[in-house]
């Protein structure tokens, strides 16, 4: 009767094994997006920031009007990719008494790492990434290549001084981009290269962000 239990027990370890097993290797991925990348890139409804072009000095506008959607799914449509999480929304330009609306992404979703999350914005441009979460001179290739080229603990622009800012380098085919991102700030300074001459510098001088609340 005692040999019997103990088989018993025995059985019943090795199917409580294999049932985790088999349960570990039909879980699905998930891919988070971290802390630090929702700090600079992920702000609440009714936010704005103010530019300006250093050489013509002419102002446009960036607003949040919209809400922000959150989801988190299966990549793919469930075609057994990891589960990825998606912030995004609608924003306005407003330049020149002309208005415009372009989608922004902060996504995991098709980037194929377990620890990387970018800032994907049409900028006019679909695809373009401006933002990631990598180590200090890593890169990643999307539509564009994207290399993180320095991190600043302060950094000053039109008389005000912004705290933690990363400096990320992008490049597609003969135009080269620098984007400056001050944490809890957002996108502060665009700057726009076409064969190493600089054409272009896009300063934030105003700007109201508010927290994202889900």
């Amino acid at each position: 009767m005692k040999k019997k239990s103990i088989k018993l027990i025995y059985k019943t370890c090795i199917l409580l094994v294999l049932c985790g097993c088999l349960s570990a290797c039909w879980k699905v991925s998930e891919i988070k997006i971290d802390k630090e990348s929702k700090d600079y890139c992920l702000f609440g409804q009714g936010s704005h920031w103010i530019y300006q072009d250093s050489a013509t000095l002419i102002i446009d506008s960036i607003v949040i009007n919209k809400s922000v959607y959150y989801k988190f799914e299966q990549e793919g449509g469930g075609d057994g990719g990891p589960m990825c999480e998606t912030y995004s929304t609608l924003i306005s330009s407003y330049l020149k008494n002309n208005t415009r609306d372009f989608p922004v992404y902060l996504t995991t979703a098709g980037i194929g790492s377990l620890d990387e999350a970018c800032c994907l914005t049409t900028d006019f441009e679909v695809g373009k990434v401006m933002y990631y979460n990598g180590q200090l001179g890593s890169s990643m290739q999307r539509r564009n290549r994207i290399i993180l080229l320095e991190e600043k603990s302060s950094y000053s622009l039109s008389k005000i001084t912004f705290n933690d800012v990363k400096v990320f380098e992008s490049e597609d085919l003969n135009k080269r981009e620098i984007y400056y991102w001050a944490k809890h700030i957002g996108l502060i300074r665009k700057e726009i290269y076409e064969t190493d001459s600089l054409i272009s510098v896009r300063n934030l001088i105003k700007y109201d962000v508010k927290p994202y609340k889900q």
